[in-house]
């Protein structure tokens, strides 16, 4: 259906699709989960993934996509507190996705939690950029967690360079040694057959993200996806998902203290 190397499909219409169909042909996951009340309307919908960014704010487990430095805290933004929102997730039986945003003492901070809240492998998904944590880091995950998924983003553009196969092969080699077994493509750069299937050939399986309309979440199902992650806004669906938060705030009102750490505190 797709020719090797042709995008020009990507501007064909599709018929609509429902939400049970797409559910039927892989799994859905809540991006950004990382405002109360974010987690409220997963909480509410038929998702059962969701993902949340961690990362340390005063030697406390937060969740927030930005970093501090970059984006200071806002004098009214709430913070979701990891404790309490694992939690939740473990109560209402979902799948936790964690996109880790900084290794060390964060990173093992969050495996502690896990570990002593006794969540399952099998309901945990770790996004680990190599941006954020080294190869042996990744490697104590799996270690850790060996029946857990572990997938890290790749950027085309790294896929697309002039690259002698072997060195190519020797660093996906790299990454399976260390327990990683998904690769996470973002759907904004719009990816060709080939390059899906080099990722298949790799022996990884596949995740996009970034994939917003219903429109372009079946165009994105023609690759067969084992997971796919989006904000979810998609009314029509009955689903009301809010975004990661990035490069924005979440104001404290209306929220349930419970989750939130303020950040006056």
């Amino acid at each position: 259906m797709v020719a090797e190397g042709d995008r020009i499909w990507y501007n064909f219409y599709m018929p609509s699709i429902t939400l049970s169909e797409v559910q039927r042909k892989t799994i859905l996951i809540w991006h950004g989960i990382n405002d109360a009340l974010n987690l409220q309307f997963f909480l509410k919908s038929s998702i059962v993934w969701g993902e949340i960014d961690v990362r340390y704010y005063k030697n406390d487990l937060v969740c927030r996509h930005d970093a501090f430095e970059t984006r200071p805290l806002a004098p009214d933004e709430a913070l979701l507190k990891f404790d309490p929102c694992i939690g939740e997730f473990i109560k209402t039986q979902k799948g936790i996705k964690i996109d880790v945003k900084e290794g060390g003492p964060p990173l093992r901070g969050l495996m502690n939690t896990l570990k002593k809240k006794s969540v399952p492998d099998k309901n945990i998904i770790f996004n680990v950029n190599l941006l954020y944590a080294s190869l042996n880091e990744i490697k104590n995950i799996h270690e850790i967690f060996p029946d857990a998924i572990i997938q890290t983003p790749i950027p085309l553009v790294w896929m697309r360079q002039e690259m002698p196969e072997d060195q190519k092969k020797s660093f996906y080699d790299q990454l399976k040694k260390t327990g990683i077994q998904r690769l996470s493509i973002s759907w904004r750069d719009l990816p060709t057959k080939n390059e899906i299937d080099h990722v298949r050939q790799n022996g990884f399986s596949l995740n996009l993200y970034h994939v917003e309309t219903p429109n372009d979440i079946q165009k994105a199902l023609i690759f067969a996806p084992e997971t796919l992650t989006s904000d979810l806004n998609i009314p029509e669906w009955g689903l009301h998902g809010r975004g990661s938060g990035e490069k924005k705030t979440k104001s404290l009102k209306g929220l349930d203290k419970h989750f939130v750490k303020k950040g006056s505190s």
